[in-house]
């Protein structure tokens, strides 16, 4: 499963680590919201969707090898 964040202004959907890190769109050239950590996993940001955590995507990196 590949980490991805979709924007909630054009709906378009990156799977760059970064962008899914930040709440970033590239196409926008802004950040979709303020994300909020909410636990080792998994944080909510402002518009409401659901984002993985740095490690969250680690562990899935690894799990896959």
């Amino acid at each position: 499963m590949t980490a991805s964040i979709t924007c909630p202004d054009c709906g378009r959907t990156s799977y760059n680590p970064n962008d899914v890190r930040e709440g970033y769109c590239g196409h926008c050239h802004a950040w979709t919201s303020t994300v909020v950590p909410d636990d080792e996993y998994v944080r909510q940001n402002a518009a409401g969707g659901w984002l993985l955590s740095d490690k969250a995507v680690a562990d899935i990196q690894e799990a896959s090898r």
